[in-house]
């Protein structure tokens, strides 16, 4: 059996705990909080072979730049209300004290001092998307990062009045079916085109796309045309307070992931814009107990 369908499976026996150790009574925290994982960064600059490459990501656009070891520029730049087109060229550009400064070329793109043209990224349906293959993949990486789904591990039991609670936790993966975009790389885009179109930075291309990126007359391109589909997954970890077969109590937790999955190619990244959301009390295994006890 593919560990892609285990995952599924997992999944849904961990929910079917969930419902079963909840048969008579379960109240569950109502005040919840959202934090990133990580410090979200909209902006940077990543070496790329020969190359260094800047991108930033703000409300009315999305641009990366390029600078090439012959001193010319990828450029590529998005307007988001209108994230169907884009503006691209590679090309020198004259006037620019400093080759590495950045802002100063993205302020010139932006003020349309730089001759940019447009193309249409494609967004149409692949035939060779599979579900399990991209849920597999997905799966194996969030395991990685996070291990392998568990289920009914003990935390802790406290007594009272001639009572004992106890606090179980089990964690799942939550992996979408559908994609929320499918988007078909033609060869020869470049670099630049490819994180802007994505919205993930130049680190994350090289390991979704690294071995169908090549060098050629200075410029890293797309050797073949890729499809790249992109899905909502969790990670979800819930907590349970149990007396019996009555579960008075739960909190959770849950990672909150974009991922990009190439084609054929058996590699993905998440973006870096990941999101927890938990219960208030979730972290604090005393206050759990404290409150399935009260609530008996």
């Amino acid at each position: 059996m593919k560990k892609s369908i285990l995952f599924k499976i997992v999944s849904l026996l961990l929910i079917m705990t969930f419902v079963c150790n909840t048969s008579i009574f379960s109240f569950a925290a109502i005040e919840t909080s959202e934090t990133p994982v990580a410090e979200y960064n909209p902006s940077g600059i990543e070496e790329f072979g020969e190359a260094t490459y800047y991108h930033n990501y703000t409300e009315d656009y999305r641009i990366t730049i390029g600078l090439l070891s012959d001193g010319r520029y990828d450029i590529a730049y998005l307007e988001t209300a209108n994230p169907d087109l884009i503006y691209h060229s590679v090309t020198f550009i004259e006037d620019v004290e400093q080759p590495e400064n950045f802002e100063e070329i993205e302020k010139m793109v932006c003020d349309g001092r730089v001759d940019l043209k447009t193309m249409d990224i494609n967004r149409e349906v692949l035939l060779t998307r599979s579900g399990d293959d991209d849920a597999n993949v997905i799966g194996l990486d969030l395991e990685a990062d996070r291990g392998e789904p568990y289920s009914d591990k003990y935390i802790d039991s406290l007594s009272g009045g001639g009572k004992t609670v106890s606090l179980y936790e089990s964690m799942y993966f939550d992996i979408r079916d559908k994609a929320i975009e499918d988007f078909t790389l033609k060869a020869g885009l470049t670099v630049a085109v490819i994180v802007t179109t994505l919205k993930i930075t130049t680190r994350q291309v090289k390991i979704l796309l690294g071995s169908v990126l090549v060098l050629i007359n200075g410029e890293y391109q797309l050797s073949q045309s890729t499809g790249v589909h992109s899905y909502n997954a969790s990670v979800v970890y819930y907590r349970e307070v149990r007396s019996g077969n009555i579960s008075p109590y739960r909190a959770s937790r849950e990672l909150k992931y974009v991922y990009y999955v190439a084609s054929g190619l058996g590699t993905c990244v998440h973006d870096d814009n990941v999101r927890d959301i938990h219960d208030d009390d979730f972290y604090d295994t005393q206050a759990l107990l404290e409150k399935g006890l009260s609530l008996l």
